[in-house]
């Protein structure tokens, strides 16, 4: 869009005699901030140019009749942005002159740079939702629609999403939205079939690890006791003596079996303790929201912490 700026440049600078709202003094100002503002932009010092335009700008809303340096000296500005790489701040300076009369010669130009800048330098939010009849709006926006709507033109960064149902319903979604992108943002879905019941299932869980342990345990105390049977039938010599190697073999087994066997009735019994639990927790599952379970990890083992 540079072939245009020269044309900008000169319609800015070409400012019809000062009209009974403005003073003299305002208008000096205009136009000496207009010319260092062309003087700074025709350098390249795009930066300082856009300072000036921006002064310029504000000058010139106060004074009537001057819509067309105006919307001039928005393009100017948004050349600037361009030309620094803020293209978001350039895409608005380039609508605000839009809305001046502009020749069609500038404005069709413009009105094409914005829609590059828009596709490129902003992104879009797609809202879905399942809800019949419910709307959905960009907060800080002024547009509302309805589910699986589109908001383009979005400035990148972070957004929020507020979606209502025809029943009053409300929920708010945040939505981070980068340059040149469509981002998909999901709200008012159905609500769960009810709450987990954590204390049940965990109950449930521990009285089956209690219950494979105890059989893991009972089997390896059987297969000790079987251990120890044959270490004893290899004890006895065949001259009536006994073999003191396998009588220690023997003995070992024993102890060994006998410590699977006891440590077997305890997890039989934790197992029975948390079956009974979770049999309770399952038929007085209520929907309770007093009932808070923690999971624990302690030194010598799992848990749970329950608050009722």
């Amino acid at each position: 869009m540079s072939r245009f700026a020269p044309l900008a440049l000169a319609l800015a600078l070409a400012a019809p005699p000062v009209t009974a709202s403005a003073t003299d003094e305002v208008y000096t100002v205009i136009r000496e901030q207009g010319a260092a503002a062309n003087t700074a932009f025709s350098q390249g010092d795009f930066a300082t140019a856009a300072q000036l335009y921006e002064a310029v700008e504000k000058l010139l809303q106060t004074v009537e009749g001057r819509d067309k340096e105006l919307a001039i000296v928005r393009f100017n500005l948004g050349r600037c942005y361009d030309e620094l790489g803020q293209k978001v701040d350039a895409l608005e300076a380039y609508r605000r002159s839009l809305t001046g009369p502009l020749a069609a010669q500038l404005a069709d130009p413009i009105r094409e740079r914005v829609r590059e800048l828009e596709s490129a330098a902003l992104g879009r939010i797609l809202v879905l939702c399942d809800v019949q009849g419910a709307t959905v709006a960009l907060v800080g926006g002024d547009e509302q629609a309805g589910c699986n709507h589109t908001f383009t033109g979005v400035a990148p960064g972070p957004h929020v999403i507020l979606a209502r149902s025809p029943d009053g319903r409300e929920q708010r979604a945040p939505a981070e939205v980068v340059k040149g992108a469509t981002v998909e943002v999901r709200v008012l879905t159905p609500e769960p079939e009810g709450p987990v019941n954590v204390l049940a299932w965990s109950l449930t869980g521990g009285a089956a690890l209690s219950f494979a342990g105890w059989l893991g345990l009972y089997l390896g105390a059987e297969a000790a006791v079987e251990d120890g049977v044959r270490f004893g039938n290899l004890a006895t010599r065949d001259d009536g003596t006994f073999d003191q190697k396998f009588l220690d073999a023997q003995k070992e087994s024993y102890d060994q079996a006998e410590t699977l066997a006891t440590a077997s009735y305890v997890a039989l019994g934790l197992g029975v303790a948390l079956a009974a639990g979770a049999t309770w927790a399952w038929l007085a599952d209520d929907g309770d929201p007093s009932l808070a379970v923690t999971p624990w990890i302690g030194p010598d083992g799992l848990g749970i912490v329950g608050r009722f």
